[in-house]
């Protein structure tokens, strides 16, 4: 279930941005957490607010981006925690313009890996072996791309969730 919601207000946010000037959307996520009562809240529309602004206002999705990540460290809920820098991870590695892009990509998602692993998330492991492997199989590491990939298939096939 936590899935699909996280699925669907991501194909939201998607919707949205096609459908209104970036920077209004922007403007709209940050409003909108910060009239957020809960962490979750916060974090998940200041990230779509990170996310809109990265490629019009660097400053601005920086500065989104770790006020989201602050935010996350404060809430000590790991599955939060991880779940925020899977996002970022995203963000970065959905932009592979750049080489700084994929090695920012890369270091979130090590770091959700990370998280994950030292607080017995195995769902979290999961969607990060599969975030390492992407960033692996753009960046040609294929022998590393495959090593996550087989970690996430390993992950799936123990889990009854």
């Amino acid at each position: 279930m936590t899935r699909f919601k996280f699925a669907f207000v991501f194909l939201l946010m998607a919707v949205a941005v096609k459908a209104q000037d970036p920077m209004k959307y922007v403007d709209s996520c940050y409003k909108m957490a910060m009239a957020s009562k809960t962490d979750s809240g916060y974090i998940i529309n200041m990230m779509a607010a990170s996310s809109g602004a990265f490629e019009f206002d660097r400053g601005k999705c920086i500065n989104y981006l770790t006020r989201a990540m602050v935010r996350a460290e404060e809430s000590r809920d790991a599955k939060l925690i991880c779940n925020a820098k899977l996002f970022a991870s995203s963000m970065y590695s959905s932009r592979f313009n750049l080489t700084a892009n994929a090695d920012t990509a890369m270091m979130f998602a090590k770091k959700a890996l990370e998280t994950a692993t030292l607080n017995n998330l195995p769902v979290q492991q999961g969607w990060s072996h599969i975030m390492l492997a992407r960033i692996n199989r753009t960046k040609d590491r294929l022998d590393d791309a495959m090593q996550h990939s087989q970690s996430a298939l390993m992950l799936a096939n123990t889990q009854t969730d």
